[in-house]
């Protein structure tokens, strides 16, 4: 086996331990059975705590600072930042904010006389009015929903 693929397993297998499952037999003493609703508690809080971390509003913030001002040099970077951005908010209860205090929803948008596409702020209420476009990612925070 390639040593890039037994690293992929080995991962795999470390990830794959912790909750209970391998992707070949165990090298070790066999693990005791757990009940099933506690360990598939045990296994959520586990998920849940490395998805949202206690500190995710301020790793956010950190983000958004080092993101502001930055341009990338193609549409699919730029999509990729707005998407995995916008993914990892819509789990959580927290709300981008524009410098000028207005909630908003961060979109790419790709106009004909950009090849890399426009970042665009748009109110997040119903009338979605445009706050921003822009090659260059905007100055944003995060607020948690009230």
């Amino acid at each position: 086996m390639a040593a890039a693929d037994q690293w992929s397993v080995d991962v795999l297998d470390s990830v794959l331990a912790e909750f209970g499952g391998a992707t070949h037999a165990p090298k070790s003493k066999p693990v005791k059975a757990h009940k099933p609703l506690k360990d598939g508690r045990r296994l959520l809080a586990i998920l849940f705590g490395r998805l949202f971390p206690d500190d995710l509003q301020a790793q956010l913030t950190t983000l958004l600072g080092a993101l502001a001002g930055e341009f990338f040099d193609s549409v699919e970077q730029n999509r990729q930042v707005a998407d995995r951005l916008n993914r990892i908010l819509r789990g959580t209860e927290l709300t981008l904010v524009s410098e000028q205090g207005i909630p908003v929803r961060l979109r790419l948008i790709k106009p004909a006389r950009s090849a890399n596409g426009y970042f665009q702020l748009r109110t997040a209420d119903a009338h979605q009015k445009s706050v921003y476009s822009g090659a260059k990612f905007p100055l944003l925070r995060i607020e948690l929903d009230v």
